[in-house]
């Protein structure tokens, strides 16, 4: 997990809101390391400054929807029997769209003829030496 996410979910567990010293501690990074972090993070969108309270972050909707697409938070358990725990993940699963190019293809007898035009000049290459 990276130190972004570690931040993240450090600021989750505290109710969504947190103070940079509070989770240099619980992370162990440097408030200064977790300072830039979280300025990182506001950038994007995933952390808000709280405008009463100097140097404390709230995690917004974008945040949430980083931390759940990850696996992170949202996970249910649907059973519990003796010890044996079925806890599943509420994943998005959205692929990637792929764009094809539109090429013409080539025939294994159009393959052949290259390899023999490079094999031709490789032998007259040879033949002049």
């Amino acid at each position: 997990m990276n130190s972004e996410l570690e931040v993240l979910k450090k600021i989750w567990e505290n109710n969504g809101e947190n103070y940079i010293k509070l989770i240099s501690s619980q992370t162990g990074f440097g408030p200064d390391y977790v300072r830039y972090i979280c300025k990182i993070l506001s950038k994007r969108g995933e952390l808000k400054s709280v405008k009463k309270k100097l140097g404390w972050y709230r995690i917004t909707a974008e945040g949430k929807k980083e931390l759940k697409s990850r696996g992170i938070i949202g996970a249910e358990i649907l059973r519990k029997a003796g010890k044996i725990k079925k806890i599943v993940l509420l994943l998005s699963l959205k692929l990637p769209k792929f764009n094809f190019l539109k090429s013409k293809l080539v025939t294994t007898r159009e393959k052949k003829l290259k390899l023999g035009r490079k094999i031709e000049k490789a032998v007259s290459f040879l033949r002049r030496v």
